[in-house]
C-alpha cells in the first residue's frame, strides 16, 4: 500500500492581522507546516490543532487576530484510498457475514453503503447491528425476517460476543482492565474489557470486548480515559502531547460470535485487518522510524 509519513513539528503562535477571518486550515498551511491544504485540513479534523486552549476539529473555523494557536508535534500517516468493497466472509440460507471496509456506511442509505452494495448482489437483507462509518470489520446481515428477529434478540439478550482491535494515542500502563461507568459524552452506562496486545513509542494496541453496546462506546471510553483512538475526529482531548494522526479510525471489529438462527449452533467469524490498518501497525512497530 502506498503510504506517506509526515513529521509535524510543534508550533505555537498568535494569529496576526493577516489571519483575521481566514479559515484555520489556510492559516496552518501558510506557516509551512504541511505541504498541502488537504493535509492541513486532515490535521485539524483529527485533533492536531488547539485554538485558544480548546481542540477544534473543523477546518473552516474563522480565525481572529490575537487567537492562540497550538499545533501538536505529530506523526501524520496518509495512504492512498482504494475502492472500498465489502468482502463476504460467510453466507448461507439465513445469514450473510461480511468484512466491512472503513468509509462505508452500514445501512442502505447513501450510494456508498454496505446495504446498497449487498442489495445489488444479494437482494433484500436485514442489518441486525451497526458499525461506525470509519470502523472496519465483521458485520452480520439476516436474509429472512425470522433470522432478523432471532439475531436481534441475541443482541438484546447480550449473547453476541464481539472483539475489537483499537490503536490508542498514549501508552496504557495497565496490561488489562475493565472500563465501566457513565460516559460523560452520552450520559449512558458503558462497560468494556480490554487487554493490551502491543505498546509502541507513542501508541498502544488493545483488544476490546464490549459488554454493553452503546453507540461509539469504545471511542468514548478510551477518550475519556485520556487515550483517544488514533484517527479520532469527534471525541478529542486538549492534550498537547506528541501523537499519531491517521486518516481513518484505528478501530476494527475483529471477530463476532453468535448462535445460528436455524441450528442454534455457536459460530465465530473473524475479519482480516485491512491493508491500511496493517500498514499503520507495521509503521508503529518500527520505533526507530519515528
Amino acid at each position: 500500500m502506498e503510504q506517506k509519513v509526515f513529521k509535524i513539528r510543534e508550533r505555537a503562535f498568535t494569529a496576526g492581522p493577516e489571519d483575521e477571518l481566514v479559515r484555520l486550515d489556510r492559516v496552518i498551511f501558510r506557516r509551512n507546516l504541511l505541504p498541502s491544504m488537504n493535509l492541513a485540513r486532515a490535521l485539524i479534523e483529527r485533533g492536531g490543532v488547539i485554538l485558544n486552549d480548546r481542540v477544534v476539529n473543523f477546518p473552516s473555523k474563522k480565525v481572529k487576530e490575537g487567537d492562540k494557536i497550538f499545533v501538536r508535534r505529530a506523526i501524520f500517516l496518509s495512504f492512498k484510498k482504494g475502492k472500498n468493497l465489502p468482502h463476504i466472509i460467510h453466507e448461507d440460507e439465513s445469514i450473510v457475514v461480511i468484512n466491512k471496509p472503513s468509509g462505508v456506511l452500514s445501512s442502505e442509505e447513501g450510494s456508498n453503503s454496505t446495504g446498497k452494495f449487498l442489495k445489488n448482489f444479494k437482494g433484500n437483507l436485514f442489518p441486525v447491528h451497526r458499525l461506525d462509518k470509519e470502523t472496519s470489520g465483521a458485520m452480520v446481515f439476516a436474509k429472512t425476517r425470522d433470522a432478523e428477529e432471532f439475531l436481534k434478540r441475541e443482541f438484546k439478550e447480550k449473547r453476541v460476543k464481539k472483539t475489537y482491535l483499537a490503536v490508542l494515542n498514549g501508552i496504557l500502563i495497565e496490561d488489562s482492565g475493565v472500563i465501566r461507568g457513565i460516559m460523560k459524552a452520552t450520559g449512558e452506562y458503558g462497560e468494556s474489557e480490554f487487554i493490551v496486545k502491543e505498546r509502541h513509542r507513542l501508541t498502544t494496541l488493545v483488544e476490546v470486548y464490549p459488554e454493553t453496546g452503546r453507540t461509539n462506546q469504545i471511542r468514548i471510553q478510551f477518550s475519556e480515559m485520556g487515550y483517544p483512538l488514533v484517527g479520532e475526529y469527534k471525541y478529542l482531548s486538549t492534550s498537547k502531547k506528541e501523537c499519531v494522526i491517521f486518516p481513518r479510525l484505528a478501530l476494527h471489529a475483529f471477530s463476532i460470535s453468535f448462535h445460528h438462527p436455524d441450528s442454534s449452533k455457536l459460530l465465530t467469524f473473524t475479519a482480516n485487518l485491512p491493508s491500511e490498518f496493517l500498514a499503520l501497525l507495521e509503521f508503529l512497530r518500527k520505533k526507530d522510524m519515528y
